[in-house]
């Protein structure tokens, strides 16, 4: 993974981000959601607060796909749900996720969410980094105990590449994946290096 250093920079020490749950883009997003395309590298850093879904983001320029495009650090607060991509559509650039404190209430995806995508939505031009240390919990127990989903995803589980849909294979797709288990963190259900396909309850690395 080729390094390029952040241009933009977004701290999150406190507040509330998406509390209508509107959708899946309800949150936010580290590096927009529209409106042009973004030539640096872009990082936050969640310290506090709760965001309903934490998303990389899609405008990236085309000629990112090896290169660090997005980074997200989390030493504290709590996520219902991070996705180091796009929140549906195709995107560049590779992912870097770094999780040490904090919360997520149901799971994190290092490419797309593409659950209700198209064919050729969905999909990670690049590769995607996740690592997860300190005292990170992935999965609030109650909602693990409950079998609660999130855009179709199980609460508590780790997922390399993106989140896919049985009506393409492109779809939740990474060019790579890679993912560090350090620390005391706690990851109260599954680790996979691939994506979960939403309709057959399967698996594709």
């Amino acid at each position: 993974m080729n390094e390029y250093y952040p241009g933009l920079k977004l701290t999150v020490k406190s507040g509330s981000f998406g509390t209508s749950k509107v959708d899946h883009t309800s949150g936010i997003y580290v590096g927009g959601r529209g409106g042009g395309t973004q030539y640096m590298a872009r990082s936050a850093k969640i310290e506090g607060g709760y965001i309903y879904n934490l998303i990389g983001g899609p405008i990236s320029a085309n000629t990112h796909s090896e290169i660090n495009d997005i980074y997200i650090y989390m030493t504290g607060g709590n996520v219902d749900c991070i996705i180091g991509g796009a929140g549906t559509t195709a995107t560049y650039g590779n992912r870097i996720l770094s999780l040490t404190g904090g919360s997520v209430n149901y799971s994190v995806f290092g490419g797309s969410n593409g659950w209700n995508g198209a064919s050729g939505d969905g999909t990670l031009n690049g590769s995607s980094l996740i690592y997860i240390g300190g005292d990170c919990l992935v999965g609030n127990p109650v909602l693990v105990s409950s079998n609660s989903t999130l855009w179709n995803a199980e609460a508590g589980s780790v997922f390399g590449i993106g989140n896919g849909s049985t009506t393409a294979s492109t779809i939740g797709s990474n060019d790579n994946s890679n993912i560090i288990i350090d620390g005391s963190s706690h990851i109260l259900r599954n680790v996979y290096g691939g994506r979960k396909l939403r309709g057959n309850g399967c698996f594709q690395h």
